[in-house]
C-alpha cells in the first residue's frame, strides 16, 4: 500500500524532472481542519448522507496498533459535528497499513465502518474483517463480517440503494472476496468468491446501474490490471480469474481506482519506468468490453493515490505528486477536470500543498451541495531500512471546489439551448440535472407527473447565460416515471425520468 512503496521508487524520484506543467488557477475554498494536533490521524474513506460527512481515520497507539476513529463534519458549516467516536482497533500498525485500511459506505439511515484486525486462533494469528453501525450519534456493537481476510483499498464498500445491501470487497492469498451485508433487521451476511487471483492491496470497487466492477493488481506480476463484474444477486459475469483491463509491461503496484461514469465504468492507475510514472484510464462497460482508449491523465514525479468523482457529463481526477527532488515541501496533492471521455477541459491545480512540514498525500473526493470536496492527509514521512517508507503524524484537511459547470465566466459558453438526461436514471431518491441556457433568463426546472401535476420546483430564478448542475431529493414521491421540463423564455424541453424505490 502506500506506506510500502519500496525504496526503489524514491530511487527514481532523483531523475531529472522534464515535464513542465501549467498551473491554472482555480476555484478552491479555504481549507478545514477536520483532525489536527499531537494525535497521529490518518484518513482512509469517507461516506456521506444528506446533512453530514463521516470521515474514518487510523488514530496510531503509542506503541503500536491504531484505534479506528470516526468524526462527522457538516455539510453547511464544514465544522466538525461533536468529538471525535471511537468504533474500534486494530493490532495492525502504519508499518503495515495495507492491512488496515478502514472502509465507510451510508444507506442515509445508518453508516457502516469496516476494518481490519487480526485475533489468536490456537495460538495463531487469524485476520478478522469487523463492521459497525452508527446511527445518528449512537455507536452499535462491533460484529464480525469474515476471517481470514483483510480489507483495504480505496472505495471498496458500497451501499445499494436497489438491493438495499452493503457490498464489501476483501481479499486473502486465493483471491478477492465479495460480502453481501444486510442491516436493517439484524445483520446477514452473504460470501462469494470474485476472482481466485490474489490481488495486491491495491484494489477497488463500484456499481453501474446493474452490476459492480472490482478491480485490482495482479499480486503475481504487477503488470496486469484485473478486473470482474459481479450482478447484484452475487452472479460472477466472468471467468472465475477476472478479464484483463490493462497488461502494459510497466508496474502497475500503486493503488487504482474505479468509478462509474452514466454508461461505463472508468478505471484510474498507475505505471511506473525508470524515465516517468504515468497515471492512465482504462474504460470498462457492464457487459465486460474493454474499450481500447488509453487517455493519460497525468505524468511526471511520483504519482500516487488516484482518485475521482464523477457529477454531470465532467470528472474531476486527483492525485498526490512527489517531485523527483525529493523534496518533500513541493509535494502536492493536484486536480484535473476531463469529460467523460478523460479529455482534460481545465488545466492543472494544486488543491493541498505542505504545511508546517508535512506533505499532502492522498485524497478522497466527492461532489454533493454543489460543491466538490476534497479531503487528504498531511504526514511526515519516516523510512525503514531497509526499504520502506511510512507515513506518520498525519493531520486530516478538507476543502471545497467550485467546478467549471458552476463558475458563471466561464470562457467555453454553450452554443444552445440544453436539458441533458438526469444521472442517474433510474434513481433513488436523489438525482442531478445539467442544463445549458444560451442567454439570460429567468428559468424554472419543475418536475410533474403522467397526469400533469406539478411535484417539485427544482429551479424558478434568473440566471445568466452558462451550464448549471442542479440535484433533487426525491424523498417522499413514490416510485413511477416522471418528466422533468426546462423552461427558459420562450424555450421549452422535457425529459423523461425513472424513480424507482
Amino acid at each position: 500500500m502506500v506506506h510500502n512503496l519500496k525504496y526503489r521508487c524514491f530511487n527514481l524520484l532523483i531523475l531529472l524532472y522534464s515535464t513542465f506543467y501549467t498551473i491554472n488557477a482555480q476555484t478552491v475554498g479555504a481549507e478545514f481542519p477536520i483532525a489536527t494536533g499531537p494525535d497521529s490521524t490518518f484518513a482512509t474513506a469517507f461516506a456521506e448522507n444528506y446533512d453530514r460527512f463521516l470521515i474514518v481515520m487510523r488514530k496510531d497507539k503509542p506503541k503500536d496498533g491504531a484505534d479506528i476513529i470516526c468524526q462527522f463534519v457538516s455539510k453547511s458549516t464544514n465544522l466538525p459535528i461533536g468529538e471525535p467516536i471511537k468504533i474500534g482497533s486494530t493490532v495492525f500498525s502504519y508499518k503495515n497499513m495495507e492491512h488496515a485500511f478502514p472502509q465507510a459506505a451510508s444507506d442515509k439511515d445508518n453508516f457502516l465502518v469496516v476494518w481490519s484486525d487480526s485475533i489468536f486462533e490456537q495460538a495463531t494469528p487469524t485476520s478478522v474483517v469487523y463492521g459497525c453501525l452508527i446511527q445518528g450519534q449512537e455507536v452499535g456493537i462491533p460484529f464480525e463480517i469474515t476471517r481470514g481476510k483483510l480489507v483495504s483499498g480505496f472505495g471498496t464498500l458500497h451501499y445499494n440503494t436497489k438491493t438495499g445491501k452493503f457490498f464489501l470487497a476483501s481479499y486473502n492469498n486465493n483471491g478477492l472476496y465479495g460480502h453481501f451485508i444486510s442491516v436493517h433487521s439484524g445483520v446477514s451476511i452473504t460470501t462469494i468468491q470474485i476472482s481466485n487471483l490474489k490481488p495486491r492491496a491495491e484494489y477497488s470497487l463500484a456499481f453501474g446501474d446493474t452490476s459492480y466492477l472490482a478491480c485490482w493488481v495482479n499480486d503475481d506480476n504487477d503488470y496486469e490490471v484485473c478486473g470482474q463484474l459481479i450482478g447484484e444477486s452475487g452472479a460472477i459475469n466472468g471467468p472465475s480469474s477476472g478479464f484483463l483491463i490493462d497488461g502494459s509491461t510497466d508496474p502497475s503496484d500503486n493503488p487504482l481506482y474505479v468509478t462509474y461514469a452514466g454508461t461505463r465504468f472508468i478505471v484510474l492507475f498507475n505505471e511506473e519506468n525508470l524515465m516517468d510514472w504515468s497515471i492512465y484510464a482504462r474504460f470498462v462497460y457492464e457487459d465486460g468490453t474493454v474499450k481500447d482508449e488509453k487517455p493519460l491523465i497525468c505524468r511526471g514525479g511520483a504519482l500516487l493515490l488516484p482518485h475521482a468523482t464523477v457529477n454531470g457529463t465532467e470528472l474531476l481526477a486527483t492525485w498526490t505528486r512527489i517531485p523527483r527532488t525529493l523534496n518533500l515541501d513541493s509535494c502536492n496533492v493536484i486536480g484535473r477536470f476531463f469529460d467523460l471521455d478523460c479529455q482534460p477541459i481545465k488545466d492543472e491545480f494544486t488543491i493541498f500543498s505542505a504545511l508546517t512540514g508535512k506533505a499532502p498525500c492522498g485524497n478522497l473526493t466527492t461532489y454533493t451541495n454543489g460543491f466538490y470536496y476534497v479531503f487528504t492527509n498531511r504526514v511526515d514521512i519516516k523510512f525503514i531500512p531497509p526499504d520502506e517508507v511510512c507515513f506518520v503524524n498525519g493531520d486530516v484537511y478538507g476543502v471545497t471546489i467550485n467546478g467549471p459547470t458552476s463558475v458563471k465566466d466561464r470562457s467555453t459558453k454553450p452554443a444552445r439551448f440544453e436539458l441533458s438526461q438526469n444521472y442517474p436514471n433510474p434513481f433513488n431518491p436523489e438525482t442531478k440535472f445539467r442544463f445549458s441556457i444560451p442567454d439570460r433568463s429567468y428559468v424554472t426546472l419543475k418536475i410533474y407527473n403522467l397526469v400533469g401535476q406539478e411535484v417539485a420546483t427544482i429551479v424558478a430564478e434568473e440566471l445568466t447565460q452558462g451550464t448549471y448542475t442542479r440535484e433533487w431529493k426525491a424523498d417522499g414521491t413514490p416510485s413511477g416515471v416522471y418528466l422533468c421540463q426546462l423552461k427558459a423564455g420562450n424555450l421549452s424541453e422535457t425529459r423523461k425520468i425513472i424513480l424507482m424505490k
